[in-house]
């Protein structure tokens, strides 16, 4: 599936580009998810199945209303924007036997998910001092292995007693990059109080 879309209305009539607004900020949104699944059925005992999924989504935002803030008296610009990306793909065997003494059901699934969230930042301002054009780049990234195991065994006569058991094991590698570098009249700054320093 795709779709596109923009700001929410939120029903109010100042349009203006400055802390007065009372619209939403201009936005476009654009988003597109795949899934696929496919199961293997050889008989009425044994299942496998394989499902995998993809998705991609983009924010893109012009903060209109920041413009006018006392606390950014020289702001004329500013742009966000966020990337979501997601992939994944899982592959299950199901087991199924009544007539089975030990086990009559046993399951086991294996995954791995790769995700990524990417933020960016643009403002620009009219200094003449310092800086005058900034951006900021955030990136969330998590990458996860999984591997699920469970049985049912049932036993009794007189009493029906069911027992349910398994394993859940996982592990995820998650990272964090904070880049981004200020401008004076497109020069960067790389020294003084100025300067950014990415942080990882």
């Amino acid at each position: 599936s795709f779709k596109d879309g923009h700001e929410i209305d939120t029903k109010g009539d100042n349009d203006s580009k400055n802390i007065s607004r009372t619209t939403n900020n201009p936005q476009d949104s654009k988003s597109g998810y795949l899934l696929g699944k496919l199961v293997y059925k050889p008989n009425d005992t044994n299942t496998l199945k394989l499902s995998a999924e993809s998705l991609r989504r983009n924010i893109d935002t012009d903060v209109y209303t920041l413009f006018g803030d006392p606390s950014y008296p020289t702001t004329y610009n500013v742009d966000a924007t966020q990337d979501i990306n997601r992939d994944s793909v899982k592959i299950d065997y199901e087991y199924k036997d009544a007539k089975n003494s030990l086990i009559q059901v046993g399951k086991i699934g294996a995954y791995y998910q790769n995700s990524e969230n990417i933020q960016y930042g643009f403002e620009a301002r009219t200094n003449t001092t310092g800086w005058n054009t900034r951006y900021r780049e955030t990136t969330y990234a998590e990458e996860t292995y999984g591997l699920q195991m469970q049985g049912e065994s049932n036993f009794g006569k007189s009493v029906e007693n069911r027992l349910i058991y398994g394993v859940d094991l996982s592990r995820s590698e998650i990272s964090i990059f904070n880049d981004g570098a200020q401008y004076l009249n497109g020069v960067k700054v790389t020294s003084g109080s100025n300067a950014f320093i990415p942080r990882k």
